[in-house]
């Protein structure tokens, strides 16, 4: 399961709609906000969801402000400017810029070790991983090959990686999505020094978008699975339009310092096929997995077999759980509307428009969603629409929006 040289703040108009619901207001302890990246005015923006409000905003120096994620368990930012080799650390609170991270390659996305307070980068043009001690804001190993990449015949894009991942307290994964491998790492300290070691090689049947998995658990990249060990994991196979291979659940375990596929579950082939990411049910039963062809697939954990398929909407391709309400909540990437299931029976209840039609060349629903503590209201992004909208889970309907006058698609929530 959301990161100035001068501070400048441009003046809009930000403006939001009510239907009359009621907030009651958050507890200083409770106060969180949402820091979402918008790609087409290459920005961060800080909101306040409860008020439906933009607090703050910054304008990066860097090209493709896509996300900004948070820098460990600090008050600070890392944001990544998919188009230029740095990342730039900001304060949370008022968005003020600390300082650049230069890397060897364009940032995609971060995970994050509690353990060693160490923080994964992934490369966006190129098959490598940055290594940033999150004390320091430094970068303390680099590994992967300093090439630019060439992905193709994958269905997740350009992207040279996956999104990050801890294996465990001292081992992690870079998805190389061109050459369809996983690579295990070991980082240690040796003399003052962080050493890392490559250990294996996984071939895929086709590129790996993200891993799920207990893993490290300060970063484990989806619910926790009761008794399933810490060495078993699932990753998504986005499958090959081109090749006619269809998405697949990879079972993978962690055995003797290597990774190995154990079993996998191929969906039934589509054409309009793509898989993205895919999420643990909160009892650990089952896994959802969506597919761009617009349906989400219910697989058993225990047989890896899929028991139930729901019709949702091109492009699904997330999944938000609310457990005090029994629903799982999925985003459509290129369809007006999410798709509402019951997670108690997995059953669908229907589909929310939350979007208008496209009007742009963004996707219309963006990657970031989240609930309020209470699970009253759900949070998502109309991308291509430019605007963050909050969706009443007692009705069923968009209770207000924040139009950003760009396109918000990813972020952290804190």
């Amino acid at each position: 399961m959301m990161k100035f040289t001068i501070l400048f703040i441009s003046i809009f108009i930000l403006s939001f709609t009510g239907c009359g619901n009621s907030h009651e207001p958050p507890s200083p302890e409770e106060k969180v906000h949402a820091y979402i990246g918008d790609i087409k005015l290459d920005r961060i923006l800080k909101v306040d969801p409860a008020e439906m409000l933009l607090v703050n905003e910054y304008y990066t120096e860097g090209k493709v402000a896509y996300t900004s994620e948070r820098a460990g368990l600090t008050d600070r930012l890392y944001v990544m400017t998919r188009g230029s080799d740095a990342i730039e650390v900001l304060k949370s609170e008022d968005l003020e810029f600390i300082k650049k991270i230069p890397l060897q390659h364009h940032p995609r996305s971060s995970a994050y070790n509690e353990v060693l307070n160490l923080q994964l980068v992934s490369g966006k043009n190129k098959p490598m991983m940055s290594v940033i001690d999150v004390a320091t804001d430094q970068v303390v190993s680099v590994v992967g090959e300093n090439k630019e990449s060439n992905v193709t015949n994958n269905y997740g894009g350009s992207n040279a990686t996956g999104h990050p991942f801890w294996v465990s307290e001292d081992k992690f994964a870079l998805i190389d999505r061109e050459h369809r491998l996983i690579l295990l790492y070991k980082i240690e300290k040796i003399n003052n020094t962080w050493t890392t070691t490559k250990l294996s090689q996984l071939h895929t049947p086709t590129s790996v978008h993200h891993f799920i998995g207990k893993g490290n658990d300060s970063m484990n990249g989806g619910i926790a699975m009761g008794d399933q060990p810490k060495t078993l994991f699932h990753a998504v196979a986005e499958g090959s339009r081109e090749e006619f291979i269809s998405p697949q659940l990879l079972e993978i375990k962690l055995q003797d310092d290597a990774l190995i596929i154990t079993r996998t579950t191929p969906l039934l082939y589509d054409p309009n096929m793509g898989g993205h990411h895919a999420t643990y049910h909160p009892n650990g039963k089952y896994i959802y997995f969506p597919s761009a062809e617009g349906r989400l697939y219910i697989i058993d954990r225990e047989s890896m077999l899929v028991v139930k398929t729901i019709k949702t909407g091109k492009g699904s391709a997330h999944v938000t759980f609310v457990p005090k309400r029994d629903i799982a909540i999925v985003i459509n990437h290129v369809d007006t509307f999410v798709t509402i299931v019951d997670s108690k029976t997995n059953t669908k209840i229907k589909d929310v428009n939350v979007s208008g039609p496209a009007i742009g060349n963004a996707k219309l629903q963006g990657h970031t969603s989240f609930t309020d503590k209470a699970q009253n209201f759900f949070y998502g992004l109309a991308t291509d629409n430019g605007y963050i909208y909050e969706l009443d889970l007692s009705t069923y309907k968009v209770s207000r929006k924040l139009n950003t006058g760009g396109n918000p698609v990813q972020g952290d929530v804190f």
